[in-house]
């Protein structure tokens, strides 16, 4: 019989990029958090309230663990604009979100990932599996941390890890 593998073992070193996004934004003032590039571009605090809110609003849909109580919680927010300006608040929900997705890793393996969900779109309803919405979850992550990275940048504030260490604070062992 094939050996249950855990999906934190499949997608290890995503904590480390959700790491990354949250040292990304400890350090920053209220201005640098509200400031945006253009009238019609997310800030920084909007992206990563945006990063933090899609994450539950997803993993809700395949029913994770704690992913239905944090929705609950967002759902009262009003919208992830209510957090965007709260660095404390944003940390907050980056931490409870990560959190939701490695007890789902831990909990759940490689044959959850062919389960599926029907999921209405534009008037069409799509199945999809929850390896979809996991490797969807995981780049919306690494785009949205590259929008944050670059939106930093663009204000003069150097983030090592999501930019010269390319978003890996986790490294791989050294060959010996």
């Amino acid at each position: 019989m094939e050996a249950e593998i855990a999906l934190e073992k499949i997608f290890e070193g995503w904590e480390g990029y959700n790491t990354s996004i949250v040292h990304a934004i400890q350090p920053l003032t209220q201005e640098q958090l509200t400031w945006r590039p253009a009238i019609h571009l997310r800030s920084v605090g909007e992206l990563a309230s945006h990063l933090a809110i899609g994450r539950i609003e997803w993993f809700a849909r395949l029913s994770a663990p704690r992913s239905m109580e944090l929705r609950l919680k967002a759902d009262e927010l009003g919208s992830e604009s209510a957090i965007a300006s709260n660095k404390d608040e944003i940390l907050h929900w980056l931490e409870d979100s990560w959190q939701m997705i490695s007890q789902t890793m831990a909990q759940w393996n490689v044959q959850d990932l062919s389960q599926s969900i029907l999921q209405p779109y534009w008037g069409k309803v799509y199945r999809v599996t929850y390896q979809w919405v996991i490797w969807r979850i995981l780049t919306h992550d690494v785009h949205h941390g590259g929008e944050l990275a670059f939106t930093l940048g663009l204000q003069g504030l150097r983030v090592p890890e999501l930019g010269d260490m390319g978003g890996h604070i986790t490294r791989p062992p050294l060959a010996e």
